[in-house]
C-alpha cells in the first residue's frame, strides 16, 4: 500500500473516530468498539489488510498515531489538578523508594556476605 494511501486512510479513520465520539454522546455506544469492528472487519473477516502489508508502512502509520494521541492527550491536559496532586505523589514517591531501599538492604545484609559497607 503506498505511502499517500496509507495517510488517506489514517485520515479517515480520524474522522471516523471523532464521528463515533459525537455518536457515543448520543447513544452511550463507545466509540473504540466502533473502531475495533472496521479493525476486525478490514483485516481477518474481509481480507484488505494483511501483515505483510501492514509491515511495509507500519512505521509511518504508527508515527501518525502516536502523533496524534499524544496531541490529543495534551489537548485535553489541564494544570490544577497536576498541581494539586504534586505534593501527594512527591510523599508517596519518597515512602516507596525508602521502603524499597530499606527491603533491599534488609536482604542483601542478611542473605549475603556483603555487610553494611563495601571493603
Amino acid at each position: 500500500m503506498p505511502t499517500a494511501l496509507t495517510i488517506v486512510f489514517v485520515g479517515c479513520t480520524i474522522f471516523l473516530s471523532h464521528w463515533f465520539a459525537a455518536l457515543f454522546a448520543r447513544t452511550k455506544i463507545p466509540d473504540v468498539l466502533w473502531l475495533f469492528i472496521i479493525g476486525l472487519l478490514l483485516g481477518p473477516v474481509w481480507g484488505f489488510v494483511t501483515p505483510e502489508k501492514f509491515g511495509a508502512v507500519g512505521p509511518v502509520f504508527t508515527t501518525i498515531t502516536l502523533i496524534f494521541i499524544l496531541f490529543e492527550s495534551g489537548i485535553d491536559q489541564r494544570l490544577e489538578p497536576l498541581i494539586n496532586s504534586i505534593g501527594g505523589t512527591a510523599r508517596i514517591t519518597t515512602y516507596n523508594f525508602v521502603a524499597t531501599c530499606l527491603v533491599a538492604g534488609g536482604i542483601t545484609f542478611y542473605y549475603t556476605d556483603l555487610g553494611f559497607c563495601a571493603p
